[in-house]
């Protein structure tokens, strides 16, 4: 009745009847899935390499992807700069676990801090590269955190020779740097802050409050009914959450976009999505489980109180401060530091346009300080610096 062909086209004669149709589409259909899988393998397999941008003249600068194990979790570091003379900024990401590969474009000044320093990124244990299923729960906590942050100083001064490093903790990483360079000063030039976390509670508290009274302010019914449904008996990630869309509205994240979009988004997305150190398994690892670190660190983060934790710190200290940060209280952050001590010297610095965010909002501003920070606390800064022209830093600008 019919006949399938030698030829493997799977051509179906004129007399071939229903039946041989049949068999054809079905061998076809398997074929075809065939295909699909084998491709599919391949587009894995590509997918799970890595890029590394081209923008460092490689013969004065130094770039470098690692995969390390650090703490017992294998934890990725990106290292760039654009000249290896200079110094290394270790800069602990915030969220926790906001990816912070993707960060590392035009929209944020740190292209330019590869001119000052040789800038290491560290995607902290759940995060974005360095996120893995096996990671223990029990290892999310405060005190896991700062230890990490110890094997990644010592990484970098064993494999780079370098006595002592500068570290720049924003957002949640404010709370473990302020908390390392208590317990580790000799290992750093200075600590700066930006983002500067003081009591995670307190600031949720505080947002919460002041968006409530937004709410009422500015007669928001949306925004007042979402507030009211939040339990704060049992505040929980998913409220910090809503709290945080209504405040980046109302300017509590990035104050000069107010009003203007919501918080996180496509752009967001975007930019996970092109980042060259991902793979196709990190993005995926990222929508899968994008509150992993938030969820497993919440109560131990409820437990910070520098205050009281860190009454001191014997390293230079700067705190760079958006006046209009809401989502981490600014006020809290200035009352801890007019408390704390600092022997060797702090510095307190208002950005006035700026939220949570004054490295993205005040660019400028910004790398005039850091290179201001360089030049006050740098052994070696002459010998490094003489020939700058980054983006017009003057090294004039007057401190608060």
């Amino acid at each position: 009745m019919f006949k399938l062909r030698s030829d493997n086209n799977f051509r179906v004669s004129q007399n071939d009847g229903y039946l041989g149709l049949v068999i054809a589409a079905r061998k076809f259909f398997y074929c075809l899935i065939k295909s699909v899988i084998s491709l599919l393998l391949v587009f894995f397999v590509l997918s799970s390499c890595t890029s590394l941008r081209r923008d460092i003249d490689m013969q004065k600068g130094y770039q470098r992807l690692f995969k390390m194990e650090i703490g017992g979790v294998r934890q990725s570091l990106l290292v760039r700069g654009q000249n290896t003379k200079n110094p290394f900024l270790l800069i602990l990401h915030g969220g926790p676990g906001y990816p912070f590969y993707p960060d590392i474009s035009e929209e944020y000044p740190y292209l330019q801090l590869e001119h000052l320093f040789n800038v290491v990124y560290w995607e902290q244990r759940g995060t974005g590269k360095s996120f893995s299923s096996r990671i223990s729960r029990k290892s999310m906590n405060t005190a896991r955190f700062v230890k990490d942050i110890k094997e990644v100083v010592d990484f970098i001064s064993d494999n780079f020779h370098q006595d002592k490093i500068y570290l720049w903790g924003h957002s949640w990483g404010s709370n473990i740097g302020v908390k390392y360079a208590s317990l580790y000063p000799e290992t750093l030039y200075a600590y700066f802050g930006t983002g500067q976390s003081v009591n995670p509670l307190r600031n949720e508290k505080n947002a919460y409050e002041v968006m409530l009274r937004n709410a009422k302010m500015y007669d928001d019914k949306k925004m007042l009914k979402d507030l009211l449904e939040i339990d704060t008996t049992d505040y929980q990630v998913r409220d910090a959450l809503k709290v945080r869309d209504w405040m980046y509205k109302y300017g509590g994240i990035e104050y000069k976009i107010r009003f203007k979009q919501a918080y996180g988004g496509k752009s967001e997305l975007n930019r996970i999505v092109k980042t060259p150190e991902y793979s196709f398994f990190d993005i995926f690892n990222i929508a899968k489980k994008p509150y992993f670190s938030g969820q497993h660190l919440w109560k131990d983060m409820q437990k910070i109180d520098l205050e009281t934790q860190v009454p001191e710190v014997n390293l230079p200290v700067y705190f760079l401060l958006g006046r209009h940060d809401l989502i981490v209280s600014s006020e809290i952050a200035a009352e801890y530091f007019q408390i704390l001590e600092a022997p060797e010297g702090k510095t307190l610095v208002w950005f006035e346009e700026s939220a949570h965010r004054p490295f993205a909002e005040e660019p400028q501003k910004f790398l005039s300080v850091v290179g201001q920070i360089i030049k006050d606390t740098h052994p070696y800064f002459d010998d490094y610096y003489d020939n700058l022209t980054l983006v017009d830093v003057s090294f004039d600008f007057e401190f608060d």
